[in-house]
């Protein structure tokens, strides 16, 4: 299953603590006279931000650094996170700062400040339009028989894999008008998820409670 930055962190640091912008990968070529000449090496480029939230208590640090040691194992795993400017989904990752994996600032009082060097991954997650508004948790299975998109923990999958899922969920489902409900610790058994939309329904979200 693919993480998500952790909801009991703040889920943004301030604008003026989020700088950076994309990679500059294109090719230069030095000509006789004149500019040189410009090409572009890849279709899609990463992006690279600072960013630190300040004011962090130890139990936020606590929370934070087992996110990096379990949830990332060690910093070697992508997350699902929303781009504090623009507020899409995206995969990231903590590449560092030099010697550092992250850097810690005691500010007294039991507040830290929290640096990270971070990574916004090419390209857009397909499952960015089923997380929650304002939300970066990855659902764990995604129904959507109306688009033909279907997913189990992150990845995409047949349609016909998804009544071999069990267990207890909270779903959001959304009816062929447009109606959206929510139901809190569903329990699944197995075929409960059916290869074919139920009458009446155009999809449904589930995520671990």
């Amino acid at each position: 299953m693919i993480p998500n930055w952790p909801t009991a962190l703040p889920q943004f640091p301030k604008r003026d603590e989020f700088t950076g912008g994309p990679v500059d990968s294109r090719a230069r070529f030095k000509t006789d006279y004149g500019p040189p000449i410009l090409r572009a090496r890849t279709t899609a480029d990463p992006e690279i931000y600072d960013a630190t939230f300040r004011n962090l208590r130890q139990a936020d640090l606590a929370v934070f650094r087992s996110f990096w040691r379990t949830g990332l194992d060690r910093g070697t795993r992508s997350f699902s996170w929303r781009d504090p400017v623009f507020g899409d989904a995206a995969l990231w990752r903590i590449i560092g700062q030099g010697e550092l994996a992250y850097s810690l600032v005691a500010r007294g009082a039991d507040l830290h400040d929290l640096g990270l060097k971070l990574m916004r991954m090419p390209g857009t997650p397909w499952w960015g339009p089923y997380l929650r508004p304002g939300a970066s948790v990855v659902p764990q299975v995604v129904a959507d028989w109306n688009a033909g998109v279907y997913g189990i923990g992150g990845q995409k999958v047949a349609a016909s894999a998804l009544p071999g899922v069990t267990g207890t969920f909270n779903v959001w489902s959304t009816s062929t008008s447009d109606v959206e409900t929510f139901t809190a610790g569903v329990v699944i058994t197995a075929g409960g998820i059916p290869a074919t939309a139920p009458g009446g329904v155009k999809r449904r979200v589930y995520f671990t409670p």
